[in-house]
């Protein structure tokens, strides 16, 4: 029988305008690369075949770890997801590459296999979409944390001062009536950031290179300014934990739930969150000493209701769309969430992303 002829296969790569390669694992070195990789990188295809530290000199500083990182993930496991990072090429001019990995292992022989293509005009427009992304979450900035904050102060010496003098029946009226106006106002806050968070639930993820330990810490010290009777902890089993997720969902994952937190909680309760690598993913944890969530209506923590049936349910310290968002938010990142709670021992809940 005629042997097949796959010549064909290396003349139809040496067509495309993506870099087609194929790196031989056991002799550590890159074996074929199409035409592509000239016209994209500017470097001679036959000085880096023989030299593939060449290739490595070309990765942006910022990038290398990372690259090294999803490289050696990709010798032992099957297609990843695109790797994306920036190449500074000979004429100085930086580009982004988007890289793709086929691991072809066998017994005899084991290749990494792969597609890269030149993705730089794609990134470039996504950063003019972050930064309009970054004025509105400025805005929203301003308002969860520029207002939250004074208006949670506020709201909070009108309470002392009302304890300071009980009998004063003028001054329990007039810290009552401050108490109500900063209560309803950060409501509206609390409503305004749900309902931007119900607009990226049917946005796609815009995954970006995260460090989550200080991504959450950044948060927490908001909520330190807000609610300055309860004590917020953070800890984390790793220094810095990095992954690719979308970092403004993230956040309004983190803020739903420490809100949540804060409603089953008193002045001197105590919240803490946890953070911890795990293999393939990372862990989340929010603890709460409080009243704990009444089993009745933990069934319906993760469901969408509106207003009205909220207060049917005894549902309104979840406010109008409950943690439903969060869950989607969760689910998004192809992560779970549950919590465990008990009445009058607390809640705590768990957020798994993979990475």
């Amino acid at each position: 029988m005629e042997k097949d002829d796959f010549s064909i296969f290396k003349y139809l790569a040496d067509q495309n305008d993506h870099i087609v390669f194929a790196y031989r694992i056991d002799k550590q070195h890159i074996c074929y690369l199409n035409d592509a990789f000239r016209q994209i990188t500017h470097l001679d295809i036959g000085q880096v075949l023989n030299n593939t530290r060449l290739l490595f000199d070309i990765i942006h500083s910022e990038d290398f770890e990372y690259v090294k990182k999803s490289f050696q993930e990709a010798l032992k496991k099957t297609p990843t997801t695109p790797v994306k990072f920036r190449i500074i090429c000979p004429d100085k001019k930086e580009k982004w590459i988007s890289l793709t990995f086929y691991p072809l292992l066998r017994a005899d022989q084991s290749y990494l296999c792969g597609t890269a293509r030149d993705d730089t005009t794609r990134q470039i427009s996504l950063q003019h979409l972050q930064q309009i992304n970054a004025w509105k979450d400025t805005m929203l900035e301003i308002v969860s944390h520029d207002l939250r904050g004074p208006i949670g102060t506020t709201k909070l010496l009108a309470s002392i001062i009302a304890n300071k003098v009980p009998d004063n029946k003028e001054v329990i009226k007039l810290t009552g009536m401050i108490q109500d106006i900063a209560k309803r106002n950060l409501d509206l806050i609390r409503l305004l950031l749900n309902r931007e968070s119900l607009g990226t639930v049917y946005e796609s993820l815009r995954r970006g290179h995260v460090e989550i330990v200080q991504c959450i810490r950044k948060i927490i010290d908001t909520y330190r300014e807000s609610h300055i009777g309860r004590k917020f902890i953070q800890t984390s089993a790793e220094t810095e934990i990095y992954t690719e997720i979308d970092g403004s969902k993230f956040l309004r994952i983190i803020d739903s739930l420490l809100y949540n937190a804060i409603q089953f909680t008193s002045e001197g309760d105590q919240i803490h969150i946890h953070t911890q690598q795990l293999e393939d993913s990372f862990l989340m944890t929010v603890t709460d000493d409080g009243i704990g969530i009444p089993k009745n209506l933990q069934p319906f923590l993760f469901t969408k209701y509106t207003r009205n049936q909220a207060e049917e349910l005894g549902l309104e310290k979840w406010g109008e769309l409950g943690l439903w968002v969060t869950k989607s938010l969760v689910d998004l990142h192809g992560g779970s969430i549950w919590f465990e709670s008990e009445t009058g021992n607390g809640s705590i809940f768990y957020v798994k992303i993979p990475f």
